[in-house]
């Protein structure tokens, strides 16, 4: 076989095993299908909504607020996907012996696993997993309250969404329930129950799909 032959070989060979997922899929979406490079399909988005606690002794102290999310997805071809996520969230918050303009600010990190229910343009999906998530107080020169000055936590993520894909471009929108645990942000000693950091998430985010 002579070099020429070999490199042409191996060339093709290389060619069909790139193109040939997006070929197949280009199938199955339609002409919105994205020139993609992995048999599973992988996201990556930005995006944010708003953020509030589901337990009634917390929202005394806090109220809605804003949030953000950085993610990435491996498996947006597949039945089934996994997600990591970096979190955000801010919250006013409102409790003797903190200043007027005080804040409680998260971060966390999250890993879920997602079942897409579809593999078309429109994808409906649910999705659970685990976290982390940390909480602080900013914006108050004093805290004399019953609010401590910050809480590390678990979480249990869980929730559905829909995502649309047009040619690389990725919208998804979902809603989230996170179910804390470990939480003792809250003196129990101020309140007539445990102001659990049970909290729910709505938002928007946009990204690529490769």
């Amino acid at each position: 076989m002579s070099k020429r032959k070999l490199i042409g070989g191996v060339a093709g060979v290389a060619l069909l095993w790139l193109g040939g997922p997006a070929v197949a899929e280009e199938s199955d979406m339609g002409p919105n299908a994205p020139k993609i490079y992995s048999m599973y399909g992988a996201s990556m988005s930005v995006g944010g909504g708003v953020v509030g606690f589901t337990d009634d002794a917390m929202r005394d102290f806090a109220s809605v607020g804003g949030a953000w999310d950085a993610r990435f997805v491996f498996g947006t071809r597949a039945d089934i996907a996994v997600e990591a996520a970096y979190t955000g969230g801010a919250v006013s918050i409102d409790a003797l012996g903190l200043d007027d303009n005080a804040a409680l600010i998260s971060s966390g990190a999250e890993v879920l696993g997602r079942v897409n229910l579809l593999k078309e343009e429109w994808q409906p999906y649910v999705v659970a997993g685990v976290g982390w998530r940390h909480y602080s107080i900013v914006n108050s020169d004093r805290n004399t309250s019953s609010v401590g000055e910050g809480e590390d936590l678990g979480e249990i993520p869980m929730g559905a969404g829909l995502s649309y894909r047009y040619q690389g471009l990725v919208v998804d929108g979902r809603a989230l329930f996170r179910a804390a645990f470990n939480d003792d942000l809250i003196d129990e000693s101020a309140t007539d129950e445990k102001a659990n950091l049970h909290s729910w998430q709505a938002q928007l985010t946009a990204g690529y799909e490769f």
